[in-house]
């Protein structure tokens, strides 16, 4: 959701998308994506917001 509750940024992602572990969630707006870090592998992840 957006800061105020009513738009949805990007729908959910599963580990089907490469999501294990995940330690942190990070919203760009400059680059409308979301970065997703996971712990278990140290790997990064970017996914275009929609």
């Amino acid at each position: 959701m957006d800061k105020d509750g009513r738009q949805t940024l990007a729908g959910m992602v599963t580990q089907k998308d490469g999501v294990t572990s995940p330690l942190y969630v990070y919203y760009s707006k400059h680059r409308d994506s979301i970065i997703v870090g996971m712990m278990r592998d140290n790997d990064i992840s970017v996914f275009k917001a929609q």
